[in-house]
């Protein structure tokens, strides 16, 4: 093996050089395709070009050819974490602490995930651990002020976050941590002023371009108002569904507050996919949806505009019929705009997909049935209410803290 080559290599992935970095280890893998040094850096270059599906499949094989390598587990273990596999995830980083128990960034990392799967406390005792044998690792830092803010603890949270900037004011992910903790704490223009500096650094940030994007989208008061109350419920922990539950409750015993519950729902369903059609309009906002988020938002811009027009000019002539139409023009916005969500998920993708189909088939039908007067309108129309009904049930038993 070429030490020389894997220093050229290591030094390109340092400077985030990704395209000559992987032309170089794609070369030297055709001559050593069992190295677990090479299999490794390649998913890490995957990692970081946003392909992290391919970069699994590296970083197994370097697994199987070093099993006892620490750093392999490590990179697995974010793959898995971008991927939001969050059991796989815990089991690979759990493995090189294992493996490796004085590395302080593992640590951190199996902070972030018991983070996003709620698990507030066991997070903070777990990086806090990681700064025990590392004070200044800016990783378990920008992990802690995060935690911190989605417990409520704005003014630590911003103090830390500070702390890891000045230690390196030129890391993109320092700067990105920042922005979070900023849009956490409501101070919105902060937020944006951050995430650009994340974006200068490090054009290709996928979780600097997000924060951009919630912040931009943030600047619209709805959609700002539900951002901070997605915060406070997010605070909530485990505990969020008696809050669910408690409205439920209330509005069985108070039922004149049933409107302004329903408002509630639609205000908390809504308010994203429109946000996202307002960014889409902005002339500088456009640019941070890419991909499917791009395709979803430009969908939901088309079924906005048919449902309006449906609703303003169909209705008359098609009476209720036209108006069922325009409900289920609306009412697919919510399951398109969840496609980009579940992006890394096949399986719940599918799911989504399915109640797509049912909202366009039962709705469909119901409307058609009503303009024609057939007897079948009332049957499809309950299906119809069930496929929404069903939707709205579980899509929210598989969301995940983010």
């Amino acid at each position: 093996m070429d030490f020389e080559l894997l220093d050229r290599i290591e030094l390109l992935i340092e400077h985030k050089k990704y395209k000559q970095a992987e032309q170089l280890t794609g070369e030297a893998l055709a001559m050593h395709p069992q190295s677990d040094i090479l299999n490794s850096y390649m998913a890490d270059i995957y990692l970081s070009t946003n392909r992290s599906k391919d970069a699994l499949q590296f970083i197994e094989k370097a697994i199987a050819s070093n099993p006892v390598e620490d750093e392999h587990f490590f990179t697995k273990s974010k793959i898995h974490l971008d991927l939001n596999q969050y059991q796989a995830a815990e089991e690979a980083i759990n493995q090189a602490i294992l493996l490796f128990p004085d590395a302080s960034t593992y640590y951190g990392v199996k902070a972030a995930i018991l983070m996003d799967t709620g698990k507030r406390q066991e997070a903070l005792t777990t990086v806090r651990q990681g700064l025990a044998i590392r004070p200044d690792d800016g990783f378990c830092k920008n992990v802690l002020s995060m935690v911190l803010a989605k417990t409520g603890k704005g003014a630590a949270s911003i103090e830390v976050a500070q702390e890891a900037l000045n230690q390196d004011p030129d890391d993109s992910m320092n700067h990105a941590s920042m922005g979070f903790t900023y849009l956490h704490n409501k101070e919105i223009d902060k937020a944006k002023h951050h995430f650009q500096q994340a974006l200068m650094l490090n054009p290709n940030s996928d979780v600097a371009r997000e924060g951009l994007t919630e912040a931009i989208k943030a600047s619209n008061w709805f959609y700002r108002k539900n951002l901070e109350l997605g915060f406070w419920i997010d605070r909530l922990g485990s505990k969020k569904w008696i809050f669910y539950l408690g409205l439920i409750f209330l509005v069985q015993i108070v039922p004149f507050l049933l409107p302004i519950y329903l408002v509630f729902i639609l205000w908390s369903w809504f308010a994203p996919p429109i946000a996202e059609i307002i960014l889409l309009m902005d002339k500088n906002g456009k640019h941070l949806l890419r991909g499917i988020d791009l395709k979803t938002t430009k969908i939901n811009a088309a079924l906005l505009v048919f449902a309006i027009v449906t609703a303003f000019a169909l209705t008359p002539l098609m009476g209720f019929a036209g108006l069922v139409l325009a409900l289920t023009a609306f009412l697919l916005i919510i399951p398109v705009y969840m496609l980009s969500m579940y992006n890394n998920s096949s399986g719940k993708q599918s799911m989504v997909y399915g109640f797509i189909a049912a909202f366009v088939v039962f709705g469909g039908l119901t409307s058609v049935s009503l303009y024609t007067e057939s007897p079948r309108a009332e049957t499809f129309g309950m299906l119809f209410i069930l496929s929404v009904i069903a939707f709205t049930w579980v899509v929210a038993s598989n969301r995940t803290d983010r």
